[in-house]
C-alpha cells in the first residue's frame, strides 16, 4: 500500500495527534483487511491523506504564508512551540515596520503608531463611519492585546515558566492564527493620507 499510494504510512501517522491518529489507524486496518486490490487501497490512502494531512491543525488553518516559513521549523520539526509562537510575532512586527516606514521602534509604540482610528499611520477602511472606526480601533487593540499578552510575558519570564504548561502546542496554533489574520489585515492598509492645508 505504501509503495503504490506515494505516502510513507508510518511517517504519516507519526507526525498525527492521538486524536485523529487513533481513526486513521482503525481506517487503515480496516483498509488492509479489505478486499480492495492494492490500487485501490493506494486511492484510498491518497484520499484520506488529503483530507487529513501531517500536522493537521497546522494546515488546516491556511495560515498566512510568512508564517509557514518563519515558524514551520520550530513548530513541526523542533516541537518548539514557544519559539515558534516568538517567530510568528516577530514577523508581525517586522511587517508593521514595513508597512509603517518605522524601523526605530518596536512593541507596543509601534502597533500605537501604525494602528487606530484617530491618528494611526495605516488605515483598513475610509475610517469615516463610526464601523470602520470601530474596525480601526479593534485592529490596534487585537494587536496590542497580541503584544501585551504574549510577546511582553515571554520576554520577561523563563521558559520553563512557560512551556510546556501554560504554553503548549495549541497554544501556539492559537497565537499563529492570529497573527496571521492580522498580518493579512495589514497588508490591506493603506498609508493615512496627510491632511492638505486650507
Amino acid at each position: 500500500m505504501k509503495g503504490e499510494s506515494g505516502v510513507d504510512i508510518e511517517n504519516w501517522k507519526n507526525k498525527l495527534p492521538e486524536k485523529e491518529r487513533e481513526p486513521v489507524e482503525v481506517i487503515l486496518n480496516r483498509l488492509e483487511d479489505s478486499e480492495l486490490t492494492n490500487k485501490e487501497q493506494a486511492e484510498v490512502i491518497s484520499a484520506l491523506h488529503s483530507i487529513i494531512p501531517e500536522y493537521p491543525y497546522y494546515h488546516w488553518r491556511h495560515l498566512h504564508q510568512d508564517l509557514h516559513t518563519a515558524c514551520n521549523d520550530f513548530y513541526n520539526e523542533k516541537k518548539d512551540y514557544l519559539s515558534a509562537a516568538i517567530e510568528a510575532v516577530k514577523v508581525f512586527e517586522d511587517k508593521v515596520q514595513k508597512q509603517t516606514g518605522l524601523h526605530s521602534i518596536d512593541g507596543r509604540e509601534l502597533i500605537e503608531k501604525a494602528f487606530g482610528s484617530k491618528k494611526s499611520m495605516l488605515l483598513l477602511t475610509n475610517n469615516k463611519t463610526q464601523a470602520e472606526q470601530n474596525l480601526e480601533d479593534g485592529l490596534e487593540q487585537l494587536a496590542c492585546g497580541t503584544w501585551t499578552g504574549f510577546r511582553n510575558p515571554v520576554q520577561h519570564e523563563l521558559r520553563a515558566n512557560l512551556s510546556p504548561s501554560i504554553f503548549n502546542d495549541k497554544d501556539a496554533l492559537d497565537l499563529i492564527s492570529l497573527v496571521s489574520y492580522l498580518l493579512r489585515k495589514v497588508e490591506q492598509t493603506k498609508k493615512r493620507a496627510k491632511p492638505t492645508s486650507p
